[in-house]
């Protein structure tokens, strides 16, 4: 990917898998609020393990290595839900080569995803069913949520296969 290059896919099957996996996330054993009415898996590594073995996800994975580069493999993966006025921070994720969100499910109302460029924060249009990518040390963030029902996402980090520790698919 170029470097600022942000890339937008659409899977329909893929996202109908996704929509019914994420039904199954045990969300009391395997997630923490992270922040305000949000919750996220990504401090939890025995659920990481559940998810670089799950079918759906490897699924994902080959969508978006068919997109990138073979010589890519997940350094991390989490899932997300955002509830009525959570949000999360500015922040990137350095030290990755590609950064990514599946968007499962956006309720009316749901916030977007903003890429800072220069001094200002830009809304970048997704909709539900979308996988976007972008480099990974672009800042981004999630504003206010105002949707009454969760916004939930699958995020990941992709770095080169030599980098990438033995514990990701």
């Amino acid at each position: 990917m170029a470097q600022y290059e942000i890339q937008k896919y659409s899977d329909k099957d893929i996202s109908d898998k996704l929509k019914t996996f994420f039904t199954t996330i045990d969300w009391n054993s395997f997630a923490d609020q992270r922040y305000f009415n949000g919750y996220t898996t990504y401090f939890n590594f025995q659920y990481h393990d559940f998810l670089i073995n799950c079918e759906e996800l490897k699924e994902l994975r080959n969508l978006i290595i068919s997109k990138l580069d073979d010589n890519l493999s997940f350094d991390s993966i989490w899932c997300t839900r955002m509830g009525e006025n959570s949000f999360h921070k500015a922040h990137d994720h350095a030290g990755q080569i590609v950064s990514g969100t599946f968007y499962v499910s956006l309720p009316d109302n749901s916030s977007p995803i903003v890429f800072k460029e220069g001094d200002e924060y830009i809304d970048y249009n997704i909709q539900e069913g979308d996988l976007l990518l972008w480099p990974a040390d672009i800042i981004h963030g999630v504003p206010l949520n105002k949707s009454k029902t969760f916004r939930e996402t699958i995020s990941f980090n992709l770095n080169s296969k030599i980098e990438t520790n033995t514990n990701t698919f």
